[in-house]
């Protein structure tokens, strides 16, 4: 993974990394901390699926520990560019459709939050405003998948080559650097001329709700899943040959696309 990581961000900066697993009490499913990440046990399952937890904490010794938000108002340059890096090294790692199933769970999680701060859509944009606000009480998904998103759009607009080459510049650029939103999209548009004509910026990572050209991922696995959730819905089970060889991405992402009430005849 730490290879994978420095052909995609650049060289590993940090001389070691060691992984802590803590006790069932640990109250997280892994902290960043630089040369040592602490981890959930519940990630050791024998089937590599918890593989994605442990490329999220890597993941941050680029984007998080190296380069860090200026404050929690900015949140998603940590989580959101740490997210797109998990999924890029999942993807080199475990193939595109590990990652696509990462994707997709995140994408219901995003549609969640968007109903969750239905009645308080500051907590749906990028950059928000906390002011006199606690932010545990609005932690979500939205810096994690809607900051994802952002980028995601930006590498499907130029493509995926010239993308790695500017999170590289833009790694190289700030790493032991505190940032803002605003310090960020200036150094896109100079880096990217005229992204802001194809992209709209200001509705990205100012605006509320999901941007309507967010994409929901696509391939035959996730397509699959979704359409067995959905049938669950119609009163049919899936069949034990289609889900014999699932793991635990797999399952989770159909739960996830479960009803959140299921009656006892279901």
């Amino acid at each position: 993974m730490i290879r994978q990581g420095e052909k995609l961000f650049g060289d590993y900066d940090w001389e070691r990394f060691d992984l802590l697993v803590l006790p069932p009490s640990f109250p997280y499913g892994g902290m960043e901390n630089p040369r040592m990440v602490f981890l959930t046990p519940t990630v050791i399952k024998g089937d590599a699926s918890g593989a994605q937890v442990v490329a999220h904490e890597l993941a941050h010794s680029w984007t998080g520990n190296l380069i860090t938000n200026m404050n929690n108002e900015h949140f998603w340059l940590n989580e959101g560019f740490t997210t797109y890096a998990e999924r890029r090294i999942v993807e080199a790692v475990q193939g595109e459709d590990r990652a696509i199933l990462n994707t997709g769970i995140g994408w219901k999680g995003l549609n969640e939050e968007m109903e969750r701060f239905k009645d308080n859509l500051e907590f749906t944009k990028l950059k928000n405003n906390q002011e006199g606000v606690d932010p545990d009480a609005v932690y979500s998904e939205v810096p994690y998948e809607k900051g994802f998103q952002f980028l995601w759009r930006i590498e499907r607009q130029i493509g995926r080559p010239a993308f790695d080459e500017f999170i590289k510049k833009y790694i190289a650029t700030f790493k032991f650097k505190s940032i803002d939103t605003h310090t960020f999209l200036k150094f896109l548009k100079a880096n990217v001329p005229g992204i802001e004509k194809e992209i709209d910026l200001v509705l990205w990572t100012e605006g509320t709700g999901i941007p309507p050209d967010a994409y929901e991922p696509v391939s035959n696995l996730y397509t699959k899943i979704v359409s067995l959730a959905n049938e669950f819905k119609l009163g049919r089970m899936p069949r034990e040959d289609e889900v014999a060889d699932w793991r635990g991405q797999e399952w989770e992402l159909y739960l996830e696309n479960l009803p959140k009430v299921i009656e006892a005849s279901q």
